[in-house]
């Protein structure tokens, strides 16, 4: 009995641990690097980037046409480990595109940008 109980005070005080040791990421936001806001391309094939957070262990991009507050769709609503995302835009529209950074325990604000595919 006083085995388990040992165990059962580890594991609660790692588990606390972690949770007091993660990185409180959402003070923090992510810098957009590229494209620029309000880009016009004529290239379909798009690469996004931005700068890492410190803390973050993933982040979510998303893109939508026309726009977050209108949007006709939701082209793109990933999850990566990089802070770079490729994809293709097929429709030469009008698009806006968020990223957040995000850890077990917390999360930044989406930070966002616009773009037009001609």
């Amino acid at each position: 009995m006083q085995k388990l109980f040992i165990l059962l005070l580890v594991l609660v005080s790692t588990s606390c641990k972690d949770i007091i040791d993660e990185e409180r990421i959402y003070e923090s936001s992510v810098e957009l690097l590229a494209p620029t806001d309000a880009a016009i391309l004529s290239d379909i094939d798009v690469n996004f980037a931005w700068s890492s957070v410190e803390g973050a262990d993933e982040y979510v991009i998303q893109i939508a046409t026309p726009n977050f507050g209108n949007p006709t769709q939701i082209v793109t609503d990933s999850t990566v480990v990089t802070t770079s995302f490729s994809t293709t835009l097929l429709v030469a529209t009008n698009y806006e595109w968020r990223i957040k950074a995000k850890n077990p325990n917390y999360e930044t604000a989406f930070s966002t940008r616009s773009l037009e595919i001609q």
